[in-house]
């Protein structure tokens, strides 16, 4: 018996969880960069640090209906 306190919702398991969208599995990103700044072409700014992605929390992987939801948002704008 299962006690009455007990999520029923299981938590998701390592097979469960895809790679986050939104910082591309690394867990973490550099708010400020540009597009430029990453293929070399604008000198990288040495004021940017790195921050844990607010998707996965620092994790790298979330559930799959989280990418889903996420990439959904991002590409309908």
């Amino acid at each position: 018996m299962q006690d009455a306190t007990q999520s029923l919702t299981p938590e998701p398991t390592s097979q469960d969880l895809v790679e986050c969208p939104a910082c591309n599995g690394m867990g973490y990103g550099f708010p400020g960069a540009t597009v430029g700044m990453w293929v070399g072409l604008v000198p990288w700014n040495d004021a940017l640090r790195s921050e844990a992605c607010d998707l996965c929390a620092g994790e790298g992987r979330v559930s799959a209906r989280v990418a889903e939801e996420y990439e959904a948002l991002v590409w309908e704008g």
